[in-house]
């Protein structure tokens, strides 16, 4: 009969025990991370999913709170996922349950981020438990060669050394490319040269040279860069033309392209003269009225204020300079109209990370990246 009593005795203390203290609060935790391309450029969207097993006799609510910090950094820093941010579950009946959740952000190429989930569960009474999920990375792309070409008329199939390869025909006077779809570049170079497809060899370079610091731009006239080297581009020969970017030396693919005369009435000489003039006359208005290119956007990446000068002496200095910041969801962040030669913008009260500028100046406007820290 004692026995009795002292194992009935212990049982309601033990009972007692698991619903007053906070040790019998058990959270187990799971983290899980994917990667997809994102609709807008240069980013990833990264998905979280998150599962939490709590073991207790009390009924209590989850709350979920997402970290992410740069790899080898120390500081995590919170972020809400572009999607509903993870939500609580309410209080429940059952003693212990699982909850899963789920939600996106978006991840700038060429970085590396680590992630972690803060989980916390406060019970219906006054348990609290505090975990934070196993720490999981991701590193998204990296510096990558890119390039299209402009005014193609037509593409076809012709035989190599290698089996057939793709050759596209362009008018002569606009041999041009848009390189603007590379990545992580701080310098370009381009490579055009007559080609030899049945020897695959060069037969002679028209320009094989670093065209500029910075990104690769969505124009590049290879008619200006040839005419740099006394050369133009001449019916009935095949060339090639290939994008590298540095300072990790990366190559594009190749592209192959033939020309053809798209005027007539005039003789060959007559065609290169005109041809030559009339890119170079494209290439000094393009630099008159986009004057926007050489427009220096610092520091970048950012952390606090971003400074926007203009170049000195300016051709369109007394235009104004109508400047427009979307976030990587195409939301407006910023909008002014500036009138001086240099301004500032606040940029601390931003989110981290990938903002593109639009910059208009009277009827031609483009687009620089930003960074924020």
């Amino acid at each position: 009969m004692r026995k009795t009593i002292l194992t009935t005795l212990f049982t309601v203390l033990f009972f007692a025990l698991m619903q007053k203290t906070n040790a019998q609060i058990i959270v187990s935790s799971k983290l899980y991370l994917s990667q997809s391309a994102s609709s807008y450029p240069d980013t990833k969207t990264i998905h979280l999913k998150v599962t939490a097993f709590v073991h207790t006799f009390q009924s209590g609510k989850f709350y979920l709170s997402p970290q992410r910090r740069e790899k080898g950094k120390t500081t995590w820093s919170w972020f809400v996922p572009n999607v509903t941010h993870f939500p609580n579950t309410g209080y429940s009946a059952t003693p212990s349950a699982t909850y899963s959740g789920t939600g996106k952000t978006t991840q700038l190429e060429g970085t590396e981020y680590e992630y972690r989930v803060r989980i916390t569960f406060v019970s219906a009474s006054d348990g609290t438990k505090t975990i934070y999920t196993p720490i999981k990375s991701i590193k998204s792309g990296g510096p990558k060669p890119c390039f299209t070409m402009y005014n193609v008329q037509s593409t076809h199939n012709e035989p190599s050394k290698y089996g057939p390869q793709e050759v596209k025909t362009i008018c002569s006077t606009a041999v041009t490319i848009n390189g603007s779809c590379s990545t992580f570049e701080s310098g370009y170079h381009v490579r055009v040269a007559e080609f030899d497809l049945n020897t695959w060899s060069f037969k002679k370079d028209y320009y094989d040279n670093w065209v500029g610091p910075g990104e690769a731009p969505s124009f590049i006239s290879l008619n200006a860069l040839a005419a740099q080297n006394g050369e133009y581009f001449k019916p009935g020969k095949l060339y090639l033309v290939r994008l590298s970017i540095g300072p990790v030396w990366k190559s594009s693919p190749l592209q192959f392209f033939r020309v053809v005369t798209c005027f007539s009435g005039k003789n060959q000489k007559e065609d290169k003269l005109d041809e030559v003039n009339e890119t170079l006359s494209e290439e000094i208005e393009a630099h008159k009225t986009l004057n926007l290119e050489s427009l220096k956007l610092y520091p970048n990446p950012v952390t606090n204020y971003l400074k926007i000068a203009r170049a000195q002496p300016s051709i369109n200095e007394n235009l104004p300079l109508d400047i427009r910041v979307i976030d990587v969801n195409g939301a407006e962040v910023y909008k002014k109209v500036f009138t001086s030669s240099n301004f500032e913008v606040d940029v601390s009260n931003w989110e981290a990370g990938l903002y593109v500028c639009e910059i208009k100046l009277g009827d031609k406007v483009i687009t620089k990246k930003i960074i924020k820290k």
